[in-house]
């Protein structure tokens, strides 16, 4: 009999080859979730498997090998389970789940269960010889993989070995009179989505914390600690051994936070031959800091920026300033800020920021392209949409002011990155089309020159620093930054003095088709991978340039409402097939022999070697 472990093994096979699934012809709504446990973990809900594993393959189709179908490989390992090649009695029509479910006080290895459609039980049980009859209580033992199996209503339960006694207690939980089940614990809206959803994964977080919660932390204070680490980096490392142990302190403590803010996380997959959908759902439980930050922009103004947004972007990003989501996610700056810095520069920074929540009212728009021989390997363009000039200026002038106190230096100081960051600002530095700018140039000087992150910030800036121009046309703040920075803003300033770019580009357009009530949006944005990569190659020379033609995006969308924050992701067929064979190519690359590392500093000559 295999163990427990491989069984766990399987389930997780089932779910990695069904994470992509399609739309479904119909499901009654909470069918599945009438059944599962109110305090489950995690229920992955797939809906109407011919429908949707066929329609997974179409998307699929000419990126995975013919033989490696979802739907042939999720019908040959049921039909491995149950001894029943035809699958005879198992409705393929229907939804398949597997929860994990702490409600009877399971052990780790017998929480899984899986939940298979029947159209007939009896034919099932007929055609499945792994599956014996059952007995007294209604269990039937599982040959070959093990396990234990029980009908409830119109499914079949199928537990790992040694779960009998867990599948008798919840069998008869589900057919007792308490039984809360995951339905009862649902909004209206929330149940239906997980009907109708190609693919529909829940996580109840306060049941994980609950259960996994003490393990987690711990591991994460494991983490912090990072023991392992060499006390001197490898040459070439992007961190010192202080400054990676501080980055995951920090990531540890965002992790711990949202471990125990979260109320439920949720993923919906729907795929179309083209292009596949992909929206997540994170709800705060109500009180806590995270719920202070998803708070609907209840002043949001229609967004008239995505005009400016740029055909050819890595990123793009326009959407509105939600003032109250500002302020939160600020107290949670400054609450981390104050214990790395002096308190007097921790309100300093509160106040800014104050000020700068009631000036950028509106909304914004950014473009970031890629320029692999520049220095910096991007530029960039903003626009902002302004209350008040005159205070514009006033937090600059104090923004600068603070910045050159050592407010970066003590950040970094913190986090074991010894460093003098300054900025350098003219205003009136220039004067086009009757409009002032202004100019900034923001340098960083590391204590230790040699240093590997030294190294890193002269190979991806150079020795001259970031230049920055900026100007205020018709209550718009533009800046353009990187070594065509002066161009770009003179572009911006004839745009805005025309009225705005009267087209959305073409990239941007298709971005929002494919993603239907994007236009509703609190945010929008594509993302190009292609040159991200491209973007990375310009930062270190040991990244291969991809050289890959793309046009195609992933396009993206965020809104948010009451405690929570929803953000969809159209990930077009092309770009996946882009993305495909850049991987391809960075596996070629690290098949090659090993290159010197460019960014490791030169040796002194020796005086004796041979000239």
């Amino acid at each position: 009999m295999i163990s427990s472990n491989r069984i766990k093994g399987g389930v997780f096979a089932v779910l990695v080859i069904v994470l992509f699934a399609g739309m479904p012809a119909g499901a009654d709504p909470n069918e599945i979730a009438k059944i599962v446990p109110a305090d489950s973990l995690l229920c992955i809900q797939i809906n109407n498997l011919d429908t949707t594993l066929s329609q997974t393959d179409q998307y699929l189709g000419g990126i995975l090998p013919p033989m490696m179908g979802t739907q042939m490989m999720l019908r040959m390992g049921l039909a491995q389970m149950l001894g029943n090649p035809s699958l005879d009695g198992v409705n393929t029509g229907g939804s398949l789940a597997v929860f994990i479910s702490a409600a009877n006080g399971e052990t780790d290895k017998e929480m899984f269960t899986i939940v298979i459609p029947v159209a007939d039980y009896q034919k099932l049980v007929a055609s499945s010889p792994n599956i014996d009859k059952a007995d007294a209580n209604g269990i039937s033992a599982i040959k070959g993989v093990g396990g234990f199996a029980a009908q409830v209503g119109g499914f079949l339960f199928v537990k790992p070995p040694d779960s009998y006694k867990s599948l008798l207690a919840m069998k008869k939980s589900i057919a007792g009179p308490g039984f809360k089940s995951l339905a009862s614990s649902l909004d209206s809206a929330t149940a239906a989505q997980s009907a109708s959803s190609p693919l529909w994964i829940y996580g109840n977080m306060p049941a994980v914390q609950k259960n996994f919660g003490p393990q987690v932390a711990a591991a994460l204070e494991e983490m912090k600690k990072m023991k392992n680490m060499p006390a001197q980096m490898p040459p070439g490392a992007m961190a010192s051994p202080e400054s990676a142990k501080e980055m995951m302190a920090i990531m540890s403590d965002i992790a711990s936070g949202f471990m125990e803010q979260s109320k439920s996380v949720i993923l919906t997959i729907k795929p179309q031959p083209d292009c596949l959908t992909i929206s997540t759902t994170v709800s705060a439980l109500p009180g806590t800091k995270m719920a202070g930050l998803f708070v609907p922009n209840t002043a949001k103004k229609e967004n008239k920026l995505i005009p400016y947004l740029q055909n050819g972007a890595m990123i793009n990003v326009s959407g509105g300033m939600n003032g109250k989501t500002h302020a939160a996610v600020t107290k949670l700056f400054t609450d981390w800020f104050s214990k790395k810095a002096t308190p007097e520069k921790a309100a300093k920074i509160l106040a800014l920021e104050n000020e700068a929540v009631a000036v950028f009212n509106g909304n914004i728009a950014f473009s970031g392209s890629v320029d692999p021989n520049g220095k910096p390997p991007m530029s960039a363009i903003y626009i902002y949409e302004i209350s008040d000039k005159d205070k514009l200026n006033k937090i600059i002038d104090e923004a600068v002011e603070l910045v050159n106190s050592g407010l970066v230096d003590d950040i970094y100081k913190a986090i074991g990155m010894p460093i003098q960051f300054r900025v350098t600002f003219k205003r009136g530095a220039a004067t086009y089309n009757g409009v002032s700018i202004d100019s900034a140039i923001a340098t960083t000087k590391f204590t230790d020159a040699n240093s590997p992150e030294a190294q890193m910030v002269k190979q991806m800036y150079g020795g001259n620093g970031i230049e920055y121009r900026l100007a205020v046309v018709n209550n718009l703040l533009v800046f353009a930054l990187g070594g065509d920075s002066d161009a770009k803003l003179k572009i911006l300033i004839d745009q805005v003095k025309a009225g705005g770019p009267t087209q959305v580009c073409s990239e941007v357009k298709n971005a929002m088709a494919i993603l239907p009530g994007s236009e509703k949006a609190d945010s929008i944005a594509t993302f190009n991978y292609i040159k991200c990569f491209d973007f990375m190659s310009g930062m270190t020379p040991m990244m291969p340039k991809m050289n890959i033609p793309t046009k195609s995006n992933l396009a993206i969308a965020g809104r948010i409402d009451n405690g929570s924050v929803t953000v969809d992701i159209a990930i077009p067929k092309e770009h996946l097939m882009e993305l495909v064979q850049a991987f391809q190519i960075l596996m070629q690359a690290s098949m090659q022999p090993p290159q010197p590392n460019m960014l490791e500093p030169a040796k002194p000559a020796d005086a004796n070697s041979k000239k």
